[in-house]
């Protein structure tokens, strides 16, 4: 009884964070929306909830670990900037190559719930700033992969969250 209220959480709050996604991002309410949000949410709660079936290794985020992304929100307005400078830049002098990749060390690399959680948390808090974007984190060497558009900091300033 208990696993399957469990499930049956699990697929109506995924339906609602699907729907609640949908509705941000259509924004009209009219009926051919509303059908597609309804489509939408059933489909993300379907999802969640085989997810959770077949025993995917599941995400644990900490409340305190969002608050470590404060950092983030004074970077945002220099990288706008920069990302629109290399913009100009682009048109004044054509480049084939602009940025670079580049890597640093990343600790969270097991395979539990709250390395996971660090994992995911690292690549979506990461790429919010326009002129650093996370495209993952390479487990088996333990390392954050990064791609700038204009190369800033150091190894230690890719993980603006700290968690890895």
């Amino acid at each position: 009884m208990r696993r399957c209220c469990v499930l049956l959480l699990g697929g109506l709050l995924g339906g609602l964070l699907g729907g609640g996604f949908y509705l941000l991002l259509i924004d009209i309410a009219s009926p051919p929306e509303l059908y597609g949000l309804a489509g939408t949410a059933v489909g993300c709660g379907v999802a969640v909830t085989l997810a959770r079936e077949q025993g995917f290794v599941e995400a644990r985020i900490l409340p305190w670990w969002l608050a470590r992304s404060w950092r983030l929100m004074g970077k945002i307005p220099a990288d706008v900037a920069t990302v629109c400078w290399e913009a100009l830049a682009q048109l004044a002098r054509p480049r084939p190559v602009r940025g670079e990749f580049r890597a640093a060390r990343f600790a969270a690399a097991e395979s539990t719930a709250q390395a996971a959680g660090r994992r995911a948390l690292a690549e979506t808090v990461g790429s919010v700033s326009p002129n650093t974007i996370v495209v993952g984190v390479d487990a088996r060497r333990g390392l954050l992969l990064v791609h700038q558009l204009r190369r800033q900091g150091g190894p230690e300033s890719l993980d603006v969250t700290r968690l890895g």
